[in-house]
């Protein structure tokens, strides 16, 4: 996977994801997912019950969501500003630092973005794990921390009830990300076993939900993801889309899978 020239010379860290058993999730129309332990073999042969292989959505679909894509994070943002303008006021107020975090993810096309959040962790949480090799290692594993001592307690409700990810609608505005699609990946979490993986996930824009989050969030393991990213690529539909918002509906409101 060819990185972006100004990402090529990137420290990110080392470890990978593992998952030493197998397990199944039920995806969309009944669709039956077996994770694997990773590897570029399992990810490269991989093939889903009803899928439509490489087939891309036509480009009606393609333009209908674009124009939705606009409109509804247009309204979603006008009715959310006072929202953010007290949850900004509240982070900035609590602990040391901006309201706002800014990540540099891979976009449609492996094209580098900068994904918006609102903070939710310590200024130095990226000293924190890199001085803290038992963290790292954990972090490597799973792309997550189970009681993260690095999330402040704001932050903390911000994640549990998705609030934190409020100004992502300005990337779908600017064109950045959808409202719904893959998940907006890191450089490195696509690097090595998951490369081949990458062209397929990043035919779309990445979305604020989607399959992965309504089929788990941060409690799927990395190679899961993945797979239910790469799914998603490669079954899009407005049905499918439909069923995926529904079921976010759910999923904030139950808070199932947030950490």
């Amino acid at each position: 996977m060819a990185l972006p020239a100004e990402l090529a010379n990137g420290d990110y860290g080392a470890g990978r994801a593992s998952v030493d058993t197998t397990t199944t999730e039920a995806g969309p129309h009944g669709t039956l997912l077996t994770f694997p332990t990773p590897n570029t073999t399992a990810l490269q042969t991989t093939t889903f019950i009803g899928q439509r292989s490489d087939k891309r959505p036509k480009g009606i679909y393609l333009r209908m969501k674009r124009m939705i894509d606009v409109v509804a994070a247009s309204v979603l943002f006008i009715m959310c500003l006072p929202v953010i303008l007290i949850v900004a006021v509240i982070v900035r107020s609590t602990s040391p630092g901006g309201a706002f975090f800014r990540q540099t993810r891979v976009g449609k096309d492996m094209q580098p973005f900068q994904c918006l959040k609102f903070r939710t962790m310590v200024p130095d949480a990226e000293m924190i794990l890199a001085q803290n090799s038992e963290l790292a290692r954990i972090h490597a594993l799973n792309w997550k921390l189970d009681n993260d001592p690095r999330v402040t307690k704001v932050g903390k409700f911000l994640r549990k009830t998705s609030l934190d990810e409020i100004p992502q609608l300005v990337n779908v505005i600017n064109g950045e990300m959808s409202l719904i699609g893959p998940r907006p990946y890191l450089y490195k979490e696509l690097d090595g076993e998951f490369d081949p993986s990458a062209e397929v996930i990043t035919k779309e824009r990445p979305g604020m939900t989607g399959l992965w989050q309504v089929s788990g969030r941060a409690t799927l393991p990395p190679v899961a993801r993945i797979q239910l990213d790469m799914e998603y690529a490669r079954t899009v539909s407005f049905t499918l889309d439909f069923k995926i918002v529904v079921r976010t509906i759910i999923s904030v409101l139950s808070r199932h899978g947030a950490h």
